[in-house]
């Protein structure tokens, strides 16, 4: 069995060294997390760089096969994201929700960052979804 280094890598703002690694606790247990990109180190020193959400979607394109509504909606999502400029509401995630989390504090992250971020919590549960109805049934 060969011994791997696994590591996780993320930017937090925070008033001490604790607060910082409860936050980043906090945010790789949220099972709607998006963190699922490591950097596995062999023994060797070799990095291999994985992105479970990439593999679970790949998986779901096996699974859906020809199911085109399934990859129609994961196409369209990754098109939406793209069209919005700096200075338009996303037509999902309008700027009045996103207001409406700033002033109640549930999020400090700019518009654009935080439809990025609900397009990628969205593609996700999305995700874990088609997979439990899979293997669930």
């Amino acid at each position: 069995m060969t011994s791997y280094s696994v590591n996780w890598e993320i930017e937090i703002d925070a008033e001490s060294p604790v607060e910082a690694a409860r936050q980043a606790l906090t945010i790789h247990r949220d099972q709607n997390s998006t963190a699922t990109v490591f950097d596995v180190f062999d023994e060797e020193g070799n990095c291999t760089r994985v992105d479970l959400l990439e593999i679970e979607e790949e998986q779901m394109s096996r699974v859906a096969g020809d199911r085109k509504d399934l990859i129609d909606t994961n196409e369209q999502a990754k098109v939406g994201a793209a069209k919005i400029s700096h200075w338009e509401d996303d037509p999902e995630f309008p700027s009045g929700d996103w207001k409406y989390e700033v002033a109640n504090g549930d999020t400090r992250l700019g518009y654009l960052e935080w439809v990025k971020q609900k397009r990628d919590i969205r593609r996700k549960s999305s995700v874990r979804r088609r997979f439990d109805i899979r293997f669930n049934s």
